[in-house]
């Protein structure tokens, strides 16, 4: 093999640091568990760039790690060493909560509820573990430990606990969560109730608008509450919020919430005194 990495495409390169950081550079039993475990989250990689990182590591014995680019390899490093800290932590001390939440993290079965039982019995000890892996962004990750599937069991815990200093921490993850994990949040923050539309409501009025104001609304939709709904008619007469066409959207699911004895004439008045596209228009109309 010539002294450079032997395959250029992304993916192939995500493949190998997976097999180095996840399975000690072993590509034999990085097969074998995908193969015993149909479920296992390194499915989400394409079969053929797979059996071709497999083919290759199986008839090419040279250790292509030192070949990685130098941000790859410390990645792997870092994952490594995040996850030896962690079995550490899970050997010396197996009781304490920070083990409790790492155990959680690293778990990947489909039963964590005995795990999330025992970290919602220690209730406010838990919390400050909680969220300090909801916010570690690397968590999200599937090259680190718990292969990014940790946030819905993070927040799955935090709705058990039902603490509100939790609500604040839940829509900071929201916001830098992927799609995969969204369901989870949003669900958790609902189970707050008043103490979230409360928050979620300052939120949408804070000006200017943003990405917050997106995610606000959307969380507020999960509330069914004709409060939520009144206040999506403020939104939408503010004339800034034409340059928000997502947030336009989620505003109008809110509308859904108003009073059936006064959505028609709120509706039909929020039509004369704005200016929406037709598509919107229409999407109101229909409420009528």
């Amino acid at each position: 093999m010539q002294n450079k990495l032997p395959f250029t495409d992304a993916v192939d390169l995500e493949i190998l640091m997976m097999g180095y950081a996840h399975f000690e550079g072993d590509f034999s039993l990085f097969k074998k568990t995908l193969d015993e475990t149909s479920t296992h989250p390194l499915h989400i990689y394409p079969n053929d760039h797979l059996e071709k990182i497999f083919d290759f590591m199986e008839h090419h014995p040279e250790d292509v790690f030192s070949y990685l680019p130098p941000k790859a390899k410390q990645a792997v490093e870092e994952s490594k060493s995040m996850l030896e800290k962690m079995q550490k932590n899970l050997h010396d001390n197996p009781d304490s909560i920070e083990a409790k939440v790492d155990e959680l993290i690293l778990y990947l079965g489909d039963d964590p509820y005995s795990l999330i039982d025992a970290i919602v019995i220690e209730s406010k000890e838990s919390l400050p573990f909680l969220f300090k892996a909801l916010k570690n962004p690397r968590l999200n990750d599937p090259l680190y430990p718990g292969f990014g599937l940790c946030a819905p069991k993070i927040a799955d815990a935090l709705k058990g606990i039902q603490d509100p200093k939790a609500i604040p921490h839940l829509f900071e993850a929201l916001l830098e969560q992927n799609n995969k994990n969204e369901d989870a949040l949003l669900d958790a923050l609902a189970s707050f109730d008043q103490e979230a539309r409360s928050f979620l409501m300052d939120k949408l009025e804070q000006r200017p608008f943003s990405l917050e104001s997106t995610y606000a609304a959307k969380a507020l939709n999960l509330l069914k509450n004709a409060d939520v709904g009144l206040i999506a008619i403020d939104q939408l007469c503010d004339s800034e919020v034409i340059r928000h066409p997502a947030l336009i959207n989620y505003l109008i699911l809110l509308l859904d919430h108003l009073p059936i004895e006064e959505r028609a004439s709120l509706l039909e008045q929020l039509l004369e005194e704005t200016h929406f596209s037709d598509a919107h228009k229409k999407e109101i109309q229909l409420l009528i």
